[in-house]
């Protein structure tokens, strides 16, 4: 770009325009220390970003009091380190938790932070990459849902921290934990005596779950835990006729979406008492002769078409 034209968009009166000027790669010296006084914060800010800016321009920025600004450069590695420690202890929580995002911090900082006062800066503590064990399992205990959900975002958090956000008392984060790839023993055991029945209800349909524990989930107290239980992705023979048997119909619908049923339990559903569970049956492929024949003289029409068709 022509150098005129540059200099005639570094002065244009719409800020986003000198905001864009302010990242190009071919401004020349004396605009860009010009740009390093612009009135609007944004346009300081962009200005901060710049890998190239030299070292009295980013003091000069460092000067002002503008937290937008300040948080840009509390980000920078090659700031002196009294500045650094300066921005790092600012009163603006903004610029503590854009501090605490820098590539490598002085392990002094990390220790101030989990005792920050402002969950955001703990927040932005809970997302570094060189955090101890102890430190995530003492953050997962933190009094702030905006912490614990954060530490969500991880994939390397210890089995403690897992545990500990389990037994959170926000539902939709441990329905969040319910819902995690891999678990731990303990954070299972936590979650099946779960009060909300959405945590239990997920709990089971996992993969990992076990016997055991889907024996437990398959006699809860809520039809719509054990709704969850049929939709299991390997059923025991016991459980199986055990929620063939449920006393919730929807229950006993639910178990008939299986692909793969004992041709004992479709004959006993056949003659359920609900309608739409034999109306399911009779929509299943592959009946025996006898059982379509059954289901053709059903007294409700619905089923009588549904195997005819």
């Amino acid at each position: 770009m022509p150098e005129p034209l540059l200099r005639q968009l570094a002065e244009d009166e719409d800020y986003d325009v000198r905001k864009a000027t302010a990242l190009r790669p071919d401004l020349p010296g004396d605009l860009l220390r010009t740009l390093v006084t612009d009135p609007h914060t944004l346009v300081r800010a962009n200005v901060a970003r710049r890998l190239d800016l030299p070292l009295d321009c980013l003091l000069s920025l460092a000067t002002g009091g503008d937290p937008d600004v300040l948080a840009t450069l509390a980000r920078r590695t090659d700031l002196p380190a009294s500045v650094r420690e300066w921005l790092a202890a600012s009163a603006e929580p903004l610029v503590r938790s854009a501090a605490l995002q820098a590539w490598t911090v002085p392990e002094s900082w990390l220790a101030r932070a989990e005792t920050d006062a402002d969950p955001d800066v703990r927040s932005a503590l809970a997302r570094r990459p060189d955090l101890s064990p102890e430190v995530l399992e003492r953050l997962a205990h933190d009094e702030s849902g905006t912490v614990r959900r954060t530490l969500l975002e991880r994939n390397d958090l210890p089995d403690g921290a897992i545990l500990a956000l389990a037994q959170a008392p926000e539902p939709d984060l441990r329905l969040q934990v319910a819902s995690a790839e891999e678990l731990p023993a303990a954070a299972l055991e936590a979650l099946l005596t779960d009060e909300s029945t959405d945590v239990r209800t997920i709990l089971a349909v996992r993969p990992d779950l076990g016997p055991e524990r889907l024996a437990r989930l398959a006699a809860d107290e809520s039809a719509e835990v054990r709704r969850g239980a049929a939709l299991a992705p390997t059923l025991p023979p016991e459980l199986l006729r055990q929620l063939s048997a449920d006393p919730n119909a929807g229950v006993r619908r639910t178990l008939l979406t299986r692909r793969e049923l004992p041709a004992e339990v479709i004959r006993e559903l056949a003659a359920d008492p609900d309608e739409g569970v034999r109306l399911l049956v009779a929509g299943r492929a592959g009946l025996p002769a006898d059982l379509r024949e059954q289901l053709a003289a059903d007294p409700d029409e619905n089923v009588r078409r549904e195997v005819a068709g």
